[in-house]
């Protein structure tokens, strides 16, 4: 299994040895990886589109009277929220994985 955070890590994982007898801490990094990388793709999808809504919603609010000024800055600041949200899932998730990582 490889781990990407500051450095790239290959771990090997030995569920049912006499440091995991019953896999479940094998199984909660297992877990941990899955989220993380998840989360790490969702992050980097939804900043795309919320990049490509922000600049649409500008673009309408600058060249049309459909939206107000506020309007416009609120939008964006929306847009921001929640990309900003899906940055602290991904680190949350990372330090998830990071404190579950065997350290040598």
């Amino acid at each position: 299994m490889q781990h990407e955070g500051r450095s790239r890590q290959i771990m090997e994982l030995k569920a049912g040895g006499p440091d995991d007898p019953d896999g479940r801490r094998a199984a909660a990094l297992l877990d941990a990886c899955f989220h993380a990388e998840h989360t790490r793709i969702f992050r980097r999808l939804l900043c795309r589109r919320l990049a490509v809504l922000a600049t649409a919603w500008a673009l309408i609010g600058l060249t049309t009277q459909v939206l107000s000024k506020v309007a416009v800055l609120a939008g964006i600041g929306l847009f921001g929220g929640v990309a900003a949200w899906a940055a602290i899932a991904e680190w949350r998730a990372s330090e998830r994985l990071n404190r579950l990582v065997p350290r040598r």
